[in-house]
């Protein structure tokens, strides 16, 4: 009886370690999300390459906070990313 606690114990924590690992594996692993801190404002550009060799160009353009993105974010062109200083992460 002593043997099968502890079998249990044993599974029990193997599960929590790997959701645990598979959170981190998820959130620090490469994926699909470009992770970028804008170190200032105004425009910026960010060039990246895939897996498979080609190289991308995206306009950033990087703003204070939420009122001036309401007024700039129609004005600017449909190529040009606007992003808010404060962000961390941008998904692409």
């Amino acid at each position: 009886m002593k043997s099968n606690n502890k079998l249990f114990i044993a599974i029990i924590v193997s599960l929590v370690l790997g959701v645990f690992l598979g959170y981190l594996v998820n959130s620090l692993g490469k994926g699909n999300t470009l992770r970028y801190t804008p170190a200032k404002e105004g425009a910026d550009e960010l060039i990246f390459e895939t897996n498979d060799g080609v190289t991308h160009h995206q306009k950033v353009f990087v703003i204070k906070d939420s009122l001036e993105y309401n007024q700039l974010h129609k004005t600017l062109p449909a190529d040009v990313m606007v992003v808010v200083a404060s962000s961390k992460k941008v998904n692409l």
